[in-house]
């Protein structure tokens, strides 16, 4: 599995799309999103962008930095019962 897969944990702050091109990019951004994260992300062209985000409009405003990329699917997880929060998983396809 390792000669597959490389993980390359860092902070959203860090990521640098000039690097390496990756298959699949995972964010995980805070609860304020990760704007310009994502119009970076898309410059390597990565297959699959999943994108996981506890604050559903900060994803909306994230999302349309990714052009080229459409929403495959949306999953919703109540991780916080009694609460009105809930995590949102995006995955985007490069269209």
């Amino acid at each position: 599995m390792d000669e597959w897969v490389r993980l390359m944990p860092m902070a959203v702050e860090r990521f640098d799309s000039t690097r390496e091109p990756y298959d699949v990019v995972l964010l995980d951004p805070p609860r304020r999103g990760a704007p310009g994260v994502l119009k970076r992300a898309v410059q390597t062209r990565p297959a699959t962008i999943i994108y996981v985000s506890c604050n559903i409009a900060a994803a909306a405003r994230d999302l349309r930095e990714a052009p080229g990329y459409a929403i495959s699917s949306v999953r919703c997880f109540d991780l916080f019962p009694d609460t009105h929060h809930f995590e949102t998983v995006i995955v985007l396809r490069r269209a």
